[in-house]
């Protein structure tokens, strides 16, 4: 019987052992996660238009703000005609913040350029609010014209890119 009690004892200090090394371990789980937003995107609706410009002696300026009902807040030559902001309208996931951008400037040529065929724009633009519950926001683009001393008469246009990316 003694023989029997040593074997138990052994045993049960190498469980005590066995356990008592499983008490420095332990374990948990963690969690995985994605969220999927529809892309963002970007649409011109309607473009930046300075209006008709009288051609004057000394030049100057018209400038138009980047809200959606645009005011000409500077003009030091004749303009009148359609004269509005542009605007893009952004859409992608609901709720998202993003980024809006345009270039500093944009040039307006007049047939194959030259002198007295171009002008330049500086642009702003209207601050992005976020993309409210239906994933969508407009966003407005002004600037500030400048008309050379004796512009040429002509149609003067030029491109810009809008980007727009999910901060």
């Amino acid at each position: 019987m003694k023989t029997n009690m040593k074997f138990f004892a052994a045993a049960a200090v190498m469980t005590l052992a066995m356990g008592a090394q499983g008490a420095w371990a332990a374990t948990a789980n963690g969690t995985a996660s994605a969220t999927i937003v529809n892309p963002i995107a970007v649409s011109n609706s309607r473009d930046l238009a300075f209006g008709s410009i009288a051609t004057v002696a000394e030049g100057g300026t018209v400038a138009l703000t980047a809200v959606s009902t645009t005011v000409v807040t500077d003009t030091s030559v004749v303009s009148s005609g359609t004269q509005t902001s542009a605007k893009f309208t952004v859409t992608g996931g609901a709720y998202n913040t993003y980024s809006f951008s345009v270039p500093e400037t944009v040039t307006l040529a007049r047939g194959a350029g030259g002198t007295g065929n171009t002008m330049s724009a500086t642009l702003t633009n209207s601050t992005p609010a976020g993309l409210g519950s239906a994933g969508s926001e407009d966003i407005y683009v002004g600037g500030t014209l400048t008309v050379g001393a004796n512009q040429a008469n002509g149609t003067y246009s030029g491109t810009f890119v809008a980007t727009v990316a999910y901060n």
